[in-house]
């Protein structure tokens, strides 16, 4: 018996419907996903694991145990990743436990403000930021950024429990960072499937295909890469066009400049600049 642990955002529902799929308890040909959408994956109520096989608490899952429950493990600002995923060891024979690398994190915090309820703009350990997106509302999107500049990196980086990864069991817990879904998918799965016993049903080419239908729909899976390619241009006063970026995103490079040595005149800019070359006009060492 195995439990996926996860990180809101980090696609525990994907890989635990596509760990039943590859042992044949869907058809190739289905997905989990409702239909192709600009944001993100909806899952089909007749293949959502998540009505099924979702814990609310870590103590959920070890009560109510089944095959493939689905947790987020850390719920509380004084949560141990390691306590939390050794509780599950007590009932589960493994687990795994997916997160975003250090590269990851643009994608992962994007994800969590827009698949997921009012609730999650923050998820869990709302303690840095008010977890009501209606609460934001009043505030001009110039000072919303602003202040997701200078927290919601580190916040994700408390919640992922960055530093408590390495200390997991390594024998029973097989951590997945969400690059290797997005580079290394057909392999990922497979291994995975090995690790836990698994019989697998579906061909590799169904795998890719799988796959390929899940890539076309994750819009954020490259923007940790974007954002950065986004700084050095602005810096390097090169033109790269900005449109449709996600608050995060702004928010993100407005980090990443701060981190360079460089401010951004932020105060009523609520309307991002359009090039990299207009928001160089608008950057200065302090």
């Amino acid at each position: 018996m195995y439990c996926i642990a996860y990180m809101p955002g980090a696609y525990g529902n994907f890989i635990g419907w596509t760990l039943n799929w590859l042992q044949g308890h869907f058809s190739a040909e289905d997905r989990p996903f409702a239909g192709k959408s600009q944001l993100n994956s909806y899952f089909n109520n007749h293949n959502y694991t998540k009505f099924k096989n979702y814990r609310s608490t870590v103590k959920h899952a070890c009560s109510d145990t089944v095959t493939g429950a689905l947790v987020h493990p850390i719920l509380k600002k004084e949560d141990s990743l390691v306590n939390e995923i050794n509780l599950l060891l007590n009932h589960y024979d493994k687990v795994i436990y997916i997160h975003a690398d250090i590269n990851d994190f643009v994608w992962q915090i994007n994800n969590k403000f827009v698949k997921t309820s009012k609730e999650g703009w923050i998820y869990h350990n709302s303690h840095l930021l008010n977890a009501d997106k209606e609460a934001w509302q009043p505030y001009e999107k110039w000072s919303q950024r602003e202040h997701l500049s200078f927290f919601i990196h580190q916040q994700n980086y408390i919640e992922t429990r960055y530093d408590e990864i390495i200390l997991l069991n390594k024998e029973r817990v097989k951590t997945i960072p969400m690059y290797r879904i997005r580079d290394d998918f057909t392999n990922l799965v497979q291994e995975t499937a090995k690790w836990l016993g698994l019989d697998i049903k579906q061909n590799v080419s169904q795998m890719q295909e799988l796959y390929d239908d899940w890539a076309d729909r994750e819009i954020f899976k490259d923007r940790d890469n974007l954002i950065s390619n986004l700084v050095d241009a602005t810096i390097n006063n090169d033109d790269l066009d900005m449109t449709n970026l996600s608050i995060v995103d702004e928010s993100q490079i407005q980090r990443q400049l701060r981190i360079q040595g460089y401010e951004i005149k932020c105060y009523g800019l609520n309307e991002w600049p359009r090039t990299t070359q207009q928001l160089r006009k608008l950057i200065y060492k302090p």
